[in-house]
């Protein structure tokens, strides 16, 4: 994961179909399937990308925008021109895919934060990094690449907030969990690269040792070395400063390595434990505080709505 790409400007396969009273949107978007909801979660945009990092394939990925944020041109509704809106990345659990923002009903929180509360509207994207544990992988493919060097500037060439002078926020559940922690301090180590506005994780993956990460998966790390270089521990000052959220169920079998590795973070940060264990139904009831944790997040660094009588609420 060296460097930060110059975005790639060929459009998403044209493979997309239309529905309900969505539109297909064309350019970057290329003719991505793309809907409107009847209620109040906006608009999502799904169609592919080609993946460098894991050979070539084609994989999907799934934005959403809250309602009042036109897709083609994403900017922050009343903010003026070249506003761009803020997005969070959200990384999806072992055997998931990009539709973890709709598994999880983040679409919908972000819907009644936004229209309901009067947030500062952001966009939620999501891209499908298989089981591959967002990282550089023995067998030469990266999900952490895709997401940083392919992802983030293409969401940018949509015309986002996901450029080296902008602030981007970052979910996971389980291994993508893992997956925004460990991004997270990529992120803060390289130049010319976004800053992390806020993380938000539940039930992440992680392990006190090597041997606990090859019982769980045996090509998830090469070997101890591999282990220690992709341990949060390994920079334990990188996320010093950014607001960060952390949820884990009581019975998640995975809680006692949480509390031990993020507790060599410096500062720690405090983890709440929730009922429930390491699954979605342990998660899909955190989406609310979390969605409105990295609207706080952005909204301390500036990111905030241009005064503009906000959004009307919901009909229906």
């Amino acid at each position: 994961m060296s460097g930060y790409a110059v975005p790639d400007p060929t459009p998403p396969r044209r493979r997309a179909i239309q529905l309900g009273v969505g539109a297909v949107v064309t350019g970057l978007l290329g003719a991505a399937l793309y809907r409107t909801a009847h209620r109040i979660e906006g608009t999502t945009v799904q169609g592919t990308l080609e993946a460098p990092s894991l050979g070539g394939a084609q994989v999907t990925y799934t934005l959403v925008y809250p309602r009042g944020v036109d897709a083609r041109r994403p900017v922050v509704p009343g903010g003026g021109q070249g506003s761009r809106l803020p997005v969070v990345v959200v990384l999806h659990d072992l055997g998931g895919d990009s539709s973890v923002v709709t598994r999880l009903g983040l679409d919908e929180a972000l819907g009644r934060a936004v229209v309901q509360d009067g947030m500062a509207p952001f966009a939620l994207a999501a891209i499908s990094g298989g089981d591959r544990w967002w990282r550089a992988r023995p067998d030469g493919t990266d999900a952490g690449a895709l997401v940083l060097d392919k992802f983030l500037p293409w969401l940018a060439a949509l015309g986002l907030a996901a450029g080296a002078e902008h602030r981007v926020g970052l979910l996971g559940v389980g291994m993508g969990g893992y997956g925004a922690l460990r991004l997270a301090q990529e992120l803060a180590q390289r130049p010319n690269a976004p800053e992390v506005a806020g993380i938000a994780v539940a039930g992440p993956t992680l392990w006190r040792t090597a041997d606990a990460a090859r019982q769980q998966d045996p090509g998830v790390f090469a070997d101890a070395g591999d282990f220690e270089r992709g341990d949060l521990r390994s920079a334990p000052d990188a996320l010093a400063g950014v607001p960060l959220r952390v949820e884990c169920g009581g019975e998640d079998p995975y809680l006692p390595a949480v509390r031990e590795v993020l507790g060599a973070l410096r500062p720690p940060p405090t983890v709440t434990v929730t009922a429930g264990g390491h699954d979605l139904d342990t998660w899909k009831p955190l989406a609310d505080g979390q969605i409105r944790f990295l609207g706080t997040s952005f909204a301390a660094g500036g990111q905030q709505v241009a005064a503009s009588g906000g959004y009307p609420p919901p009909h229906g």
